[in-house]
């Protein structure tokens, strides 16, 4: 089995595509992304405070639907890595789904990121620290088999390792 990856999340690697895949590290903070392609800052998507009707999102945030983002988070770490695709976090996670099952302390903003669909059979394993990533933005429910649903989505594109 291909660990995707590897040498992305070993060194500071910035690939060359027009959607850049970013490793962030503390040199990276000001990284401005390319024209056309909006920040999304995982504590600002929901309206504040909340409302009658709870957790709501954020405007802004609902206008960027199927746009370039960029964002920046935690890849949460969980026992066995899914194929094709992660989670990422606006904080360090540690899942363990044989204790918990579904029972996670997942924050609300936690978005699953998709590997392309011609790299859906690889494994994307945990590395620590703030990571940065630049796709399509879906929000909407997103329900893949065997794992729990997601309402917010990033689409990476094809990255070359």
């Amino acid at each position: 089995m291909n660990i995707f990856f590897k040498s992305l999340l070993i060194q500071s690697l910035i690939c060359t595509t027009s959607l850049q895949v970013v490793h962030a590290d503390t040199s990276l903070n000001d990284h401005t992304p390319p024209s056309g392609v909006e920040i999304v800052d995982l504590r600002s998507i929901f309206k504040l405070p909340l409302g009658q009707y709870g957790l709501e999102f954020d405007s802004k945030f609902l206008s960027l639907n199927q746009h370039l983002v960029q964002i920046t988070g935690y890849i949460v770490k969980s026992g066995e890595p899914a194929l094709g695709n992660f989670l990422l976090s606006v904080r360090p996670v540690h899942l363990h789904r044989d204790d918990d099952g579904q029972a996670d302390d997942l924050p609300a903003s936690t978005i699953k990121v998709m590997l392309d669909p011609s790299q859906s059979n690889l494994k994307v394993p945990y590395a620590p620290g703030l990571h940065t990533f630049r796709g399509t933005l879906q929000i909407g429910r997103l329900d893949l088999t065997n794992e729990p649903v997601s309402w917010i989505s990033l689409q990476l594109p094809i990255i070359n390792y």
